[in-house]
């Protein structure tokens, strides 16, 4: 059953931290709880809107500072904690079941077990994590949290803690560390894009491999050819684009095997300018269809800048219209 209350008339059992004001407004459920899906304890979510309440007990036009629930909390999905600098309370006197949990922003207390079927990512420091009980997990994440856990943990318990704050590799900062990477079946995505996908309560399996074109673009840029794993549906010249931005990292020699990688189809003018823009030989990799002389000349009309490449080109290619293009760029 769910009711609404204020921090100061919450029932003994629950445990609020001193900086909330008496006066705030929480929802409390009196016994356990099961939710579907997700839980998401982050204020976009519509806590101080009045959406949440409507969501959680029909409640219209409610204005929440969190949840209260007095019993055991049985989430169907994660929980969600994606903000690191702050969110709704969550108190729990009982134990606390989900997929995954992720905990940032926010104050969560737990008065019995914390159990999770994958991981406990708990990232930045301005929220909270207490566990009057034990951690149950395959894997406990600290990303430079406060997490405090108070139960003693069963005898052979062999969860491993990953300190992902002060234990990344000095030599390569993106390198996921070896225990998260064994959890993850060798994903190749980056640190920072598994950090992601924690905070926002994304499955191990799902970030097993990319899923994004983010996530993709990444993984290329730290290894070029594999590109060749693109899936079908991402081989699209938004895709190449994303590969071939002006912030890609590759040298240029590694620009030229991956722009040789992209199905002639996807080759658009849009690609093969963005390539060009990065490496200018790359032009060369072209399929025998095309022309070069007059890709070459295309490519470096459509330079603001025709200077800063005018070397890369191959003097079989400069025209007379790319060399007037290059003298009217030098003219003061």
């Amino acid at each position: 059953m769910f009711t609404t209350t204020t921090i100061a008339e919450l029932p003994g059992a629950f445990t609020a931290p001193s900086w909330l004001r008496p006066t705030d407004t929480v929802l409390l459920h009196a016994g356990d709880l099961a939710l579907d899906g997700d839980l998401p304890l982050d204020w976009s979510a519509g806590w101080e809107g009045g959406s949440m309440a409507a969501a959680l007990a029909g409640l219209q036009g409610q204005a929440l500072c969190g949840l209260c629930v007095q019993g055991d909390l049985h989430l169907a999905g994660a929980l969600v904690n994606a903000d690191g600098e702050s969110g709704p309370l969550l108190l729990v006197t009982g134990a606390l079941h989900a997929r995954q949990a992720s905990c940032g922003g926010a104050y969560i207390r737990v008065g019995g077990d914390l159990c999770v079927q994958e991981v406990v990512y708990g990232h930045y420091n301005h929220g909270q994590l207490v566990v009057d009980g034990q951690l149950i997990a395959q894997a406990l994440v600290n990303d430079d949290h406060g997490i405090d856990v108070r139960g003693t943990p069963a005898k052979g318990s062999r969860m491993p803690v990953i300190d992902l704050f002060h234990g990344r590799d000095s030599d390569d900062p993106e390198r996921l560390p070896a225990a998260l990477k064994k959890l993850l079946k060798k994903s190749p995505l980056s640190l920072e894009s598994v950090r992601a996908g924690l905070r926002q309560g994304r499955s191990l399996a799902s970030m097993a491999t990319p899923q994004t074109v983010q996530e993709w673009r990444d993984v290329v840029w730290n290894d070029y050819s594999r590109i060749a794993k693109l899936p079908k549906e991402l081989r699209t010249e938004a895709m190449y684009l994303a590969l071939l931005a002006p912030q890609c990292p590759l040298p240029r020699p590694e620009v030229h095997e991956l722009f040789a990688k992209i199905p002639p189809k996807e080759l658009t003018r849009a690609v093969r300018q963005a390539a060009f823009a990065l490496a200018p030989r790359s032009l060369l990799m072209l399929p025998p269809k095309f022309d070069l002389q007059h890709e070459f000349e295309a490519c470096f009309l459509a330079l603001d800048d025709p200077q800063a490449l005018a070397a890369e080109i191959p003097t079989q290619f400069m025209s007379p219209a790319m060399a007037a293009h290059l003298a009217a760029q030098r003219t003061p």
